[in-house]
């Protein structure tokens, strides 16, 4: 990788770098979890809003208990390095 950094604040930067962000149900009945369908919630949300948790949670509930008490876990990209350069670079 080049060493650059980037930021993550989005749900478009999500999208961009291969970000997935899983919601968990924080009620002790439930706790289950899901993925966040990304490009879903930048139709309803907008593609600039917030990933932060007290921006994004509060859009948020189970659909198995209808909770509001919810967890986020932004999980990067799981494929190599190399891989996404290359990709990056239409190889």
């Amino acid at each position: 990788m080049s060493g650059r950094s980037i930021s993550i604040n989005t749900i478009a930067d999500c999208i961009r770098y291969g970000y997935r962000i899983t919601a968990y149900c924080l009620a002790s009945e439930c706790g289950r979890s899901r993925e966040l369908d990304l490009p879903a919630l930048a139709e309803r949300l907008g593609p600039d809003h917030s990933t932060l948790h007290p921006a994004l949670a509060p859009h948020l509930r189970c659909k198995v208990c209808d909770g509001k008490r919810i967890q986020l876990t932004l999980h990067p990209d799981p494929r190599p390095a190399w891989k996404i350069a290359d990709e990056e670079k239409g190889l």
